[in-house]
């Protein structure tokens, strides 16, 4: 007799359900980091922030799939990075 959970469902069903979700996660995890550009690490950090190239794009109202709104994209990362760069060594504009 199988191993259940109580209610029914089967242990191993329930391994391989949890097996398959995590790996869509992994999935749509490396799609997103396809479609990011070379950051430098400032750049990296704070597109984290947004939680992903996709999330800063979107918080933009940018589309993670246009060319021109991924060019726009990293306009936008470059400007925040250099304005950081400038607060840390203490300078302004």
């Amino acid at each position: 007799m199988p191993a259940t959970d109580g209610l029914g469902a089967s242990l191993p069903s329930f391994i391989m359900l949890s097996e398959m979700l995590l790996m869509k996660a992994m999935m749509q995890y490396s799609f997103q980091q396809r479609l990011a550009p070379r950051l430098t690490r400032t750049e990296s950090a704070i597109v984290r922030d947004y939680g992903g190239w996709t999330r800063f794009l979107q918080s933009f109202e940018l589309n993670p799939w246009d060319e021109s709104d991924i060019k726009e994209g990293k306009r936008i990362v470059k400007e925040l990075a250099e304005d950081q760069e400038t607060e840390a060594t203490g300078g302004g504009r």
